[in-house]
């Protein structure tokens, strides 16, 4: 009798732990809450799903019901129709969303692990804005088929301050009225992906992307970081840590310097580079000292018979 109330209590201690949000599987090192689509807090701006793990002032209750494992929340096969989506995940847990749509744009921020499988998300009125801790995001189409002129400008923005994955999926495109901004604070990979759209800024301490991988912008790609091999990059005008990287071609391959030779060209060209820059500096300088003397002097004519 104690053992069937004892679980009856830790059955409803769950639903409070994960905030009544769907149906609760358990395994022996996690609890997994499967999120029904009619959950959430509508209001003007859109809906919104609070996610939360054990927090401290629960953990005594958790240890009594043996339930103080990592939680899990996973959202799949839902149709977000209707509103822009937000969803914040707090206390260390884990939020996958998988083959689910969002017309309207959407909101995650994640204080814990977060992954995004399969999904459809149209970066619509807020635009998309997703962070974590650590982020996988992979076989998905961020789709930006919108009208422009109505919408006004829209924002893309990325981020980790863990490790951010980007796997075999396409960001945006080519579009006047698009920014995109993907960063991490530590390290970025970006596999058989494309990244595209009017600016995109980048940037990792360990920025990793493959052969197969893109970044196509129309107007500016500013890429920051401490370490790459080689970057597969289309824009007229790109930026690396600051400096801007003269080429004829639109098109180019952004690749780290390793060689003593490599570092001795970089430096030749550099010093070049300077001298150009001053030289023509200097002869604008004599140019106009010339010019101003023409100036003050006075003009006569002579007439020859």
């Amino acid at each position: 009798m104690k053992q069937k109330i004892f679980n009856l209590i830790r059955k409803y201690v769950l639903i409070y732990l994960t905030g009544n949000l769907g149906i609760i599987k358990e395994t022996d090192d996690k609890i997994i809450c499967y999120v029904k689509k009619n959950v959430g807090k509508l209001d003007i701006s859109g809906k919104t799903i609070a996610c939360f793990g054990i927090a401290s002032e629960n953990q005594e209750l958790a240890n009594v019901y043996h339930i103080n494992k990592p939680v899990c929340y996973v959202f799949e096969g839902i149709e977000f129709n209707k509103q822009h989506m937000y969803i914040f995940g707090y206390n260390n847990c884990e939020v996958i969303v998988k083959d689910c749509k969002f017309k309207y744009g959407l909101t995650i921020h994640v204080n814990g692990t977060c992954i995004l499988d399969n999904n459809c998300i149209i970066p619509l009125h807020n635009g998309i804005n997703i962070s974590a801790d650590n982020l996988i995001i992979k076989n998905i189409n961020i789709d930006n088929k919108f009208k422009p002129a109505i919408l006004g400008k829209q924002n893309i923005m990325i981020g980790a301050t863990k490790d951010l994955d980007i796997i075999e999926t396409n960001i945006g495109a080519i579009n006047e009225n698009l920014n995109i901004s993907i960063f991490s604070s530590d390290k970025m990979n970006v596999i058989n992906s494309k990244i595209a759209g009017n600016v995109v800024k980048c940037g990792a301490i360990d920025f990793q992307i493959n052969e197969n991988s893109e970044i196509i912008a129309s107007s500016m790609i500013d890429i920051k970081a401490k370490q790459f091999d080689k970057i597969n990059i289309k824009s007229p005008k790109i930026f690396y840590n600051e400096q801007e990287i003269i080429s004829e071609k639109e098109k180019i391959t952004l690749r780290k310097i390793k060689s003593p030779l490599e570092l001795k060209i970089k430096e030749l060209i550099d010093t070049l580079k300077i001298i150009k820059e001053e030289c023509e500096r200097t002869n604008s300088e004599d140019i106009k000292t010339y010019k101003s003397s023409l100036n003050n002097k006075s003009i006569s004519r002579v007439l020859k018979k």
